[in-house]
């Protein structure tokens, strides 16, 4: 990287990594110009295009250094993103047991389904359900292809009238019985372009012509 190649790294980070074409370098010329650019973004602060330049020139080591960069600064999606760059479970895993404890599940949850850790995503999904935190818990259930507990959740929510949740946890499910039964509660509330979506989803062709051809002016809002 010494020598010549060196005065090309100032023109390299004004015209940005995106912008400029290194082919007629040697794959070891490139890599030493992706980490030295790597490493004046890192010094200015520019996160995403430091991580851009370390990802292509597959510099785990770097990647993780940004990573635990964002984690000092409690910053863990990001985190999360730099370490799945730098393909390192350790701290993946890691950064997900620190969110977890702390109370960020979305975290949690982003690190745990990257390591495809099913046990940890049990753990976590049993502590959601129990703690009525159902939107994450969903998230975690269909990660885990778990179809009885989406749509148990999708049962809570129709309960509760939380019709939108609802909708979403039966798509995942894909059941077309409980997808009937919402769109039903849905035309019952008059919102009649989202209870079409569910007759749809579940086949029921007599309700889905029947409201196209009653209700096709209908401008209430889709779930």
């Amino acid at each position: 990287m010494e020598g010549d190649y060196k005065k090309i790294v100032p023109a390299l980070i004004k015209k940005g990594i995106d912008n400029i074409n290194l082919s007629m370098f040697s794959e070891d010329v490139r890599k030493k110009l992706l980490n030295a650019a790597g490493d004046e973004y890192f010094k200015k602060g520019l996160m995403p295009e430091a991580i851009k330049a370390f990802s292509m020139a597959q510099n785990g080591p770097k990647l993780i250094e940004v990573g635990d960069y964002f984690i000092g600064i409690e910053m863990y999606h990001k985190a999360i993103d730099s370490y799945k760059l730098a393909n390192n479970k350790q701290k993946l895993m890691k950064v997900g047991e620190k969110a977890l404890k702390e109370g960020k599940i979305s975290e949690a949850i982003k690190a745990f389904k990257i390591c495809e850790d099913t046990e940890k995503l049990k753990e976590v999904g049993e502590y959601c359900f129990k703690s009525e935190k159902f939107r994450f818990a969903l998230e975690i259930y269909d990660a885990l292809g778990n179809k009885d507990k989406i749509n148990l959740i999708g049962d809570l929510f129709l309960e509760r009238n939380q019709l939108e949740d609802a909708a979403q946890a039966y798509e995942l499910s894909g059941n077309k019985d409980r997808l009937n039964k919402l769109g039903d509660a849905l035309f019952k509330e008059g919102i009649v372009p989202a209870a079409l979506k569910c007759y749809e989803a579940s086949e029921n062709e007599t309700m889905v012509k029947f409201i196209k051809e009653n209700f096709e002016k209908e401008d209430r809002i889709y779930i």
